[in-house]
């Protein structure tokens, strides 16, 4: 970073070999619920400036579960009633992209990038007990609670960014960049901000 004599704020260098970014992260679903929680993921990047504005960054990231209760229609004894069942997500991320950034030698840099984004998630299905009248005995029943049902996946989407990078000093910035991946349309948002430091 220089300092110019006529000026008092400080003018960043843009960075020309790597940087590394630790952060948080949330993310929302295509159609999120209302009975769903939103999870907080901790990241961290590490990128390679082929030039002043050019840059590939390798991002990775895990954090808290996030749950999904769903409800559905069943027939017991030969009477309807519902039966809810939680679903546990566990996800983990690997991305690969290609960024622009933009102007040379200021504080403030705009970027726009563009990659895929590879996930892993571990989905854990738990059904709820059954409550349901029984008019035959005219009590209330109690359905024994199902086994829970596990599967994992594993998909790579294309994904599309723009954010910014902030410098703080020499070689220390903040950041914050809005993501969208893709799968059939907008599959998922994300929203990121961290700290990073220039090597």
């Amino acid at each position: 970073m220089s300092t110019g004599s006529n000026s008092s704020k400080p003018v960043a260098k843009a960075p020309t070999f790597s940087g590394g970014t630790p952060g948080t992260s949330w993310s929302l679903p295509k159609q999120p619920s209302r009975n769903c929680t939103v999870p907080t993921r901790c990241a961290g990047s590490i990128g390679w400036h082929w030039t002043d504005n050019l840059k590939t960054e390798i991002d990775f990231g895990g954090g808290t579960d996030s749950r999904v209760f769903r409800t559905q229609p069943v027939t017991i004894a030969g009477r309807s009633t519902y039966q809810t069942t939680q679903s546990r997500f566990k996800r983990q991320t690997l991305g690969f992209s290609q960024q622009y950034q933009f102007f040379h030698n200021v504080w403030f840099h705009p970027h726009v990038a563009a990659g895929v984004n590879v996930t892993w998630v571990r989905q854990r299905d738990e059904p709820e007990q059954i409550y349901f009248y029984d008019p035959a005995t005219g009590t209330s029943r109690i359905e024994p609670r199902q086994a829970g049902t596990e599967q994992k996946s594993v998909t790579a989407n294309p994904f599309v960014a723009i954010g910014y990078k902030a410098y703080l000093s020499d070689r220390a910035f903040f950041r914050n960049d809005l993501r969208l991946a893709f799968r059939g349309g907008i599959d998922e948002t994300t929203l990121r901000i961290g700290l990073g430091f220039d090597f």
